[in-house]
């Protein structure tokens, strides 16, 4: 179908650094129902397939790139539900997209994760200790959701935070994970 990109060799297929989902193997599982789009480079198009069918995508008006994080735009996910993300960065020929496999993570961490988000509200302190919990406990993909997460509140202690791994990422080779950069500059602000 038109609607689908066409294949773009793997050797030339952009490069792009997703700060949440947390991206694993080439799969990024989302601990939470809705969650929220983050890369840090500026993007000319963002599609979601589900069966190998477009069910969402965006595009950038008149050169103007699409920037920060992005809520989740179809129904809460279920677990275990499958989707292809696909990224294609400001300048990057039409075909060429990376591409990302996201899954929901299974129905017990979801409904974990609904309760998390109810007992957070907008305490923002709460946020901060729930973010340094997820580090302890090694659950970096919950770390980075909820520090990215569109729904989060708004605090300078968290502001800093999210604008330091944005900064650092710029800096960071690809061998660095976001989640590595969140883990030091938690560790640093102790």
């Amino acid at each position: 179908s038109s609607d689908l990109p066409s294949a773009v060799p793997s050797a030339t297929a952009p490069t792009l650094c997703l700060l949440t989902p947390h991206l694993a193997d080439s799969t990024a599982e989302a601990p939470l129902r809705r969650p929220t789009l983050f890369v840090a480079e500026p993007l000319a198009e963002v599609r979601l397939l589900r069966g190998g069918r477009l069910v969402w995508h965006q595009r950038s008006e008149q050169g103007a790139a699409i920037r920060g994080p992005l809520a989740w735009p179809l129904p809460p996910l279920r677990g275990g539900e499958a989707f292809t993300l696909l990224l294609r960065p400001l300048g990057a020929e039409p075909g060429a997209f990376a591409m990302v496999r996201l899954v929901g993570g299974p129905s017990p961490r979801l409904a974990a994760g609904d309760r998390l988000l109810a007992a957070l509200d907008q305490d923002s302190e709460a946020w901060l200790r729930a973010v340094e919990r997820a580090i302890s406990s090694g659950d970096l993909a919950l770390a980075t959701a909820l520090l990215f997460a569109v729904e989060g509140p708004s605090s300078p202690s968290l502001n800093e935070l999210r604008l330091e791994v944005f900064r650092s990422e710029e800096h960071t080779s690809e061998l660095q994970s976001p989640c590595n950069l969140v883990c030091r500059l938690l560790l640093e602000k102790k």
